[in-house]
């Protein structure tokens, strides 16, 4: 997973690290028992490239970062690398091996920009913030039409689309009508489900909010289920605002989970996707970064379990 960049305008006191990763991100991906590894998002290419050879895949967290700047075109350095890192992975499947992409909101928007030649119109404005609300599948069938849901229980899936269990924390969408305008995203991308929201001038937006690409293994979700296990400890009523953090939001983040588990697997299978010694692999673990605690970030407001890296 990248790291992100730690802004000086909301630094808090004591926070002496210039790029971070949330736990949760952490936890997500731990979750089912696959090790997580924290890759700087300012890594030269070619260094990254050698690491890439030796991971099994990759995951693209939610953040605030302005990814491509409307007025010069300038892309930030987290969204070249994501860029790399995406061409890498259609580049490997190419050659017969597997190494899979998820993303999550930030990390959502950034595949289909990539995808999409790297236009910033991909997205639409359409700000929703501590609101969980439910999945509109947009396949008849989610465990038979695609492979990121096919091992979801049914009735967790029921559920998805009946409660209100997913959490939405964006500024941009990517609208229906831009996949319907733009081969390079309809021919790439599966769309698996959807929502509906107001926009400011009161005209319905439909976007997408779950994704999977038709033959490569590069998938991901608006909505954040990697922030909504069972319990919260610690923290204020604002880091809670707008979360479900139930059994059932728990077994949902852990699902998602085991298809990055399962994933991750399929790729150490081909046997080209590893480090040569476990001493090696430990290095780059996230748990060789002095983790600390972030506060007093938009509606995540709260003492942040965070791994700070310099």
């Amino acid at each position: 997973m990248p790291t992100a960049e730690n802004a000086e305008f909301w630094r808090p006191k004591g926070f002496k690290f210039s790029q971070y990763t949330w736990e949760h991100n952490v936890n997500l991906v731990r979750y089912a028992g696959t090790f997580a590894a924290v890759v700087k998002y300012d890594m030269p290419l070619d260094e990254l490239e050698t690491l890439l050879d030796k991971l099994n895949g990759f995951y693209f967290t939610g953040g605030p970062l302005n990814l491509i700047d409307q007025e010069t075109g300038t892309q930030h350095k987290w969204y070249q690398q994501a860029k790399f890192i995406v061409n890498y992975a259609i580049d490997q499947y190419d050659k017969g091996r597997y190494f899979p992409v998820f993303g999550i909101c930030q990390g959502f928007e950034t595949i289909q920009m990539i995808i999409n030649e790297d236009r910033f119109d991909t997205l639409s404005k359409q700000t929703i913030y501590a609101k969980s609300r439910r999945v509109n599948w947009y396949v008849d069938d989610p465990s038979m039409e695609s492979r990121t849901f096919s091992q979801f229980p049914r009735s967790l899936l029921k559920k998805m689309a009946s409660e209100e269990y997913a959490l939405h924390a964006h500024d941009y969408v990517v609208g229906i009508e831009t996949y319907n305008a733009r081969p390079k995203l309809n021919h790439f991308f599966n769309i698996l489900a959807t929502d509906t929201a107001r926009q400011p001038d009161q005209k319905l937006l439909t976007f997408v909010t779950a994704i999977e690409g038709k033959n490569y293994p590069i998938a991901g979700t608006m909505f954040h289920p990697e922030t909504q296990t069972i319990s919260i400890t610690g923290g204020s009523d604002a880091a809670k605002k707008g979360k479900i953090n139930n059994e059932d939001t728990d077994a949902i983040m852990h699902e998602f989970s085991k298809v990055i588990h399962r994933n991750a697997m399929r790729s150490l299978a081909d046997g080209f996707h590893k480090f040569p010694t476990q001493e090696e692999a430990r290095s780059v673990l996230y748990m060789n970064d002095e983790k600390a605690t972030l506060s007093e970030y938009g509606m995540y407001t709260s003492l942040t379990p965070t791994y700070g890296i310099n």
